[in-house]
């Protein structure tokens, strides 16, 4: 499934690359230019402009960030189930993933926060008790770090979930949906998190490339959604086809021959397409 999801993703980022390519220039200079008028704000003459110049552009910069992942949230989901694309129905279907952004980057948030709070505290116990209490205390930290790791995989399999499972819709049982298909192929979500991890830290590298940082995010998450999707319907489609009481691997190795077998009927690839770019 690793390997579909990387097929998926690379045609589906290329073919859609002007409409990617283009809100992550838009969303990402336009937060630029709003951050960097609120840095200017913090020090103009007079402490009333200062005060009301901060306010004004902190909510800019704010709405502007929400609008951008609401905005690539919504081209990951084009981009995963390969839909048509408008740029007048992208620009009004935004606004319906506006509201699970708010609550999808304070849930991010707030975990983050947490798992970084409980890894500080176990590390500042660390180095400053002494024998078994400090490796005690290590040992803790070390586990937060790794759930830190898990939390951000999750974190992309509850994107997928919002958007593509729920199209845009924040509601009930997306957070137990989200958690089911990270258990399911855990080996996919956390090559996916990889994959954008090595990729962010190139594009961090290349200073201008920050723009896609998030945009890609959102095309990962949805992407392997997709991908993780087509696996559990084809695992509910082996049990009916082979049976009931088989065991779990002969189910799964079916399953993914079925996804297999599914994304050869469709036509292929070949590298001479990348000089045909945008005709799909």
């Amino acid at each position: 499934m690793t390997r579909i999801f990387l097929y998926r993703l690379f045609w589906g980022i290329y073919d859609y690359l002007g409409t990617f390519a283009g809100v992550s220039f838009l969303g990402g200079i336009t937060l630029w230019g709003i951050s960097y008028g609120l840095l200017y704000a913090l020090f103009p003459s007079s402490p009333l402009i200062n005060r009301t110049l901060h306010v004004i552009l902190g909510v800019l910069a704010v709405i502007c960030f929400l609008w951008w992942v609401s905005a690539s949230t919504l081209v990951g989901k084009i981009i995963a189930n390969e839909e048509s694309l408008r740029i007048k129905s992208l620009l009004g279907k935004t606004q319906c993933f506006f509201a699970g952004a708010i609550i999808y980057a304070l849930t991010v948030a707030f975990g983050s926060l947490l798992m970084f709070v409980n890894i500080w505290f176990y590390s500042t116990i660390a180095s400053q008790a002494g024998g078994a209490s400090a490796m005690l205390a290590s040992s803790v930290a070390i586990l937060f770090i790794y759930l830190f790791i898990c939390f951000f995989a999750y974190a992309l399999a509850l994107l997928g979930t919002w958007a593509v499972g729920r199209h845009g819709r924040f509601g009930k049982g997306v957070l137990r949906e989200a958690l089911m298909h990270l258990s399911m192929l855990p080996r996919l979500w956390f090559t996916a998190l990889l994959l954008w991890l090595a990729s962010s830290t190139l594009l961090a590298i290349s200073v201008i490339g920050i723009v896609f940082v998030i945009p890609f995010w959102c095309a990962v998450g949805c992407v392997a959604f997709k991908t993780s999707a087509d696996f559990i319907n084809a695992l509910t489609s082996a049990k009916a086809e082979l049976g009931a009481e088989k065991p779990l691997k002969l189910y799964r190795r079916r399953a993914v021959e079925m996804c297999i077998e599914s994304e050869m009927r469709k036509p292929p690839r070949t590298w001479k397409d990348i000089f045909k770019p945008w005709e799909f």
